[in-house]
């Protein structure tokens, strides 16, 4: 075999092995969010460990049941589900630098279900705590509800994305677009520093308003 077919043999096999992963994956999902096994597991083990990541048990296997450490590993999923949920709606994620996490509640009860950037890979981890009104209902997630400002916010990003072609077509560089929004950018974290988003909360109904007016021609 040459060093070519070899190494096409190799690439086949890691496609398939990635298309694997992927379909076990999708089934992983489809149970968390068709059954309540999963999260009556997390309401039971977050009963003994109110706070936990997937890697608290990296070394230490053994000290949990098999069906604990299966469910562990699905923690990941149940993260990438919030996420691509929170995408589709435009929610905040909390957290800074290289932790990322969202806010749900389930039965009353909440979680903060994170994401953690290091060396060696991300891992996720899960925090039980009081369940209050900006917590995601995870009912939402299940049955994909539209949250009623998303179609205005979907509306506005394209009118927003159009401005950005505008901008490009008249010789605005791509460089100096980004340069532009990086300092917009900036403004937006200094107001959060400074905790002044009275003025934006107050603005944000307004704003609502107007480009519902539009969305209803």
């Amino acid at each position: 075999m040459s060093k070519r077919e070899k190494k096409e043999q190799m690439m086949k096999k890691y496609i398939e092995r990635i298309a694997q992963v992927n379909e076990c994956e999708k089934n992983i999902r489809g149970k968390i969010l068709n059954n309540s096994e999963y999260m009556e597991w997390l309401f039971k083990f977050t009963n003994k460990y109110p706070s936990f990541s997937d890697y608290n048990w990296l070394y230490e296997p053994d000290k949990l049941c098999e069906e604990d450490r299966i469910n562990i590993d699905k923690l990941h999923v149940l993260y990438s589900i919030i996420d691509d949920y929170a995408h589709r709606n435009y929610l905040p994620y909390f957290g800074e630098n290289y932790l990322k996490f969202y806010k749900i509640r389930c039965n009353d009860i909440g979680y903060n279900i994170g994401e953690q950037l290091a060396m060696g890979g991300p891992s996720y981890g899960c925090e039980r705590t009081m369940a209050e009104d900006n917590f995601v209902d995870f009912n939402d997630i299940i049955t994909n509800h539209i949250l009623p400002e998303t179609p205005i916010k979907d509306y506005m990003v394209k009118e927003f994305e159009k401005v950005i072609d505008e901008l490009y077509n008249i010789g605005i560089s791509i460089d100096r677009i980004k340069d532009i929004f990086d300092s917009l950018i900036s403004n937006l974290d200094d107001l959060k520093r400074n905790n002044n988003f009275d003025n934006a909360s107050k603005t944000k109904e307004k704003v609502i308003a107007k480009y519902k007016k539009l969305l209803d021609k």
